[in-house]
C-alpha cells in the first residue's frame, strides 16, 4: 500500500483533519496490437479461416469486412493455464472477454494478478497492483504469455496507462453524514463541485459524485471521481486516473467536510 503526500499542498492541513491517504488497489489497462513487421501466426490463421471458431473466439469483423480483434480468446483459455473463457456458459457467463489469474511467490510473497482480456486486444489488469511501480512487471507478465503462445506471438504492446486508483482514510472528526444531502443542497459553492445521496437501505455509506474540481470540470476522458463516507468517518476514493487527481480530489473532499465538521450524530 503506498501513501499519498497531500499536507501542505493546500491552504489547510490535510493531516490535521484525516489519516493519511493510503492506495488500496490499481487498475490498469494495456493495449495490444499484431505487429506489422510479423506474419499472422499459422494457428491464427487457421482460426481467422474457420467462420465457427473464429465466432467462438470473440473475434468479430468490421461492416466493411476489416479485422480488428486480434487475441483468439478461446484458443487462449484452451491453451493458458488458470484462463477461463465463457461468454454463453459459466461463471462468467455473458462476459465478453477472457479472465486470466496469474499467481507467484516472489521472494517469500504471494503475487498475483487479474488479467481481463478483449479480443480487441484490450487488457485490463486488476488486483496486486498497490503502487505505480507495479504497474509495468505486472504488464510484462501478460506481454510474456502472448510471446509464448504461438497464436499471439506476433502481437506488440501499444501503450498501457492508469484507468482507476483506489484510496482511503479516516476523518479525525465526527460528522452525521444522513445531514450531508440537505446541507450540501443548501450550499451553492459547494453543490456545484460535488453530488451527495445516503440511502442507507441500498448502501451504508454516503455517496459523494464530484462534478469538478477547482474550475475543472470532470469527463469520462479526465476521469470521475466518486467517494463513499461511512458512519465512524472512514471513506475511500475511487475513479481517479492520476496521483495528482487523486490529491486533488482528496483535498476538495476534506475542505467541503471541514464545513460540517461540528456535525454531530445523530
Amino acid at each position: 500500500m503506498e501513501p499519498v503526500e497531500t499536507a501542505g499542498e493546500n491552504p489547510i492541513n490535510i493531516n490535521d483533519f484525516a489519516s493519511p491517504l493510503t492506495i488500496k488497489n490499481i487498475v490498469a489497462a494495456a493495449h495490444f496490437q499484431p505487429d506489422p513487421e510479423k506474419e499472422i501466426p499459422a494457428e491464427l490463421q487457421v482460426i481467422l479461416d474457420d467462420p465457427t471458431a473464429f465466432s467462438n473466439n470473440g473475434m468479430k469483423l468490421e461492416a466493411d469486412g476489416s479485422l480488428v480483434d486480434c487475441i483468439p480468446l478461446h484458443h487462449l483459455a484452451v491453451n493458458l493455464r488458470n484462463c477461463e473463457y465463457s461468454p454463453k456458459y459459466g461463471q462468467n457467463k455473458g462476459f465478453s472477454g477472457a479472465i486470466f489469474r496469474f499467481r507467484r511467490i516472489v521472494d517469500g510473497h504471494s503475487q498475483a494478478h487479474t488479467y481481463l482480456i478483449f479480443s480487441s486486444g484490450k487488457v485490463v489488469i486488476n488486483g496486486g497492483l498497490k503502487s505505480l511501480k507495479d504497474i509495468q512487471p505486472a504488464v510484462k507478465i501478460i506481454q510474456k504469455v502472448f510471446r509464448r503462445l504461438p497464436a499471439t506471438s506476433h502481437l506488440r504492446l501499444v501503450t498501457f496507462q492508469t484507468t482507476n486508483i483506489v484510496a482511503a482514510a479516516k476523518l479525525k472528526f465526527p460528522i452525521a453524514i444522513h445531514k450531508l444531502p440537505t446541507l450540501v443542497s443548501m450550499m451553492p459553492s459547494v453543490r456545484d463541485s460535488i453530488r451527495v445521496s445516503y440511502e442507507p437501505e441500498l448502501f451504508s455509506g454516503a455517496r459523494i459524485h464530484f462534478q469538478s474540481i477547482g474550475d475543472k470540470p470532470l469527463t469520462k476522458e479526465t476521469g470521475k471521481p466518486y467517494a463513499a463516507l461511512f458512519v465512524n468517518g472512514s471513506f475511500f476514493i475511487t475513479g481517479n486516473k492520476t496521483i495528482l487527481q487523486l490529491r486533488e480530489v482528496h483535498a476538495t473532499l476534506i475542505a467541503i467536510l471541514i464545513t460540517f465538521r461540528d456535525l454531530r450524530t445523530p
